[in-house]
């Protein structure tokens, strides 16, 4: 349905602040990334879509193994407008797996390499303001995704 004065989209494509974590330890201190106070004025720019080889933070890997992890952060404007409405927030792919937050908020997760994937984040985002996007992205599923009982 389209509304009067409302974008069909909000495009999230551009510029948005990165943080890659070499290993674990460097992980575990961006734990709260997320967090609306979080404090990301050290995180670099970065252009997505994109990947983080391609823009110089990191060497090419070829094999698996690599524990890096990419913490990206994001604002961006709601029109008061879609107060109403319902909001997907769309992803064309990821390496490979993402575990996303809408201010704050987990909205979930998707393992997969480079397949889409969306989040309903609808009760999550506040038309009128600033929002705000996290994303932490693994180069590889952590083996306790495959615990089973």
């Amino acid at each position: 349905m389209v509304h009067a004065n409302l974008p069909e989209s909000i495009d999230l494509n551009g510029t948005w602040k990165f943080q890659l974590a070499p290993d674990a330890a460097a992980a575990d201190r961006l734990t709260a990334f997320y967090a609306l106070d979080f404090d990301a004025s050290h995180f670099a720019d970065i252009e997505v879509p994109g990947h983080w080889t391609k823009q110089g933070f990191e060497e090419p890997h070829y094999v698996n193994g690599t524990e890096s992890e990419g913490f990206y952060r994001y604002t961006f404007e709601v029109p008061e407008a879609a107060k109403d409405l319902r909001a997907i927030l769309c992803f064309g792919g990821v390496w490979v797996s993402a575990e996303v937050w809408v201010n704050g908020t987990n909205v979930g997760r998707h393992d997969s390499g480079f397949t889409e994937f969306e989040f309903d984040v609808s009760d999550e985002l506040l038309p009128g303001e600033t929002n705000h996007v996290a994303v932490r992205v693994r180069q590889q599923i952590p083996a306790s995704l495959f615990k089973f009982d």
